[in-house]
């Protein structure tokens, strides 16, 4: 995809339209770790979180389904900037209506992460110095 002059990571524009098309989700960017660091002004503390913080300081009123508003306000000023979804939604459960749903890491088995209300996740094809985040059928 290419606007204004500028190319989108062709697999993070198709993940968009997903993401807001098909599925209605809200996404914002993330830090990215394209050049083997973390793209943000304190990559040095970033450590594992590296790729994994938002670029937007209210991420959680500034999230939006609006794919012009997504693609031409921040994918255009940062091409590669990893896919950010508030949860409710993880391993891709439905969110109950009504319901809070706080954030929880450890307690539970390892790899076992809830984020909820306040929460967000990471989408593929988002990078980390870990590597590709992918779903796990692909």
């Amino acid at each position: 995809m290419s606007t204004g002059g500028l190319a989108i990571n062709t697999q993070i524009s198709t993940a968009l339209v997903y993401y807001i098309a098909d599925l209605n989700l809200r996404v914002f960017p993330l830090h990215d770790v394209e050049s083997g660091v973390c793209s943000c002004p304190k990559a040095e503390r970033c450590g594992k979180d590296s790729g994994k913080h938002p670029r937007v300081t209210a991420w959680q009123k500034e999230a939006t389904n609006d794919l012009d508003k997504v693609i031409n306000r921040w994918w255009k000023k940062w091409p590669n900037a990893n896919i950010g979804i508030p949860t409710g939604r993880h391993l891709w459960f439905n969110y109950p209506e009504n319901q809070l749903v706080t954030n929880s890491k450890g307690g539970f088995p390892l790899g076992i992460d809830i984020r909820g209300d306040g929460g967000y996740i990471l989408a593929p094809p988002s990078k980390t110095l870990k590597g590709e985040y992918h779903f796990a059928n692909s």
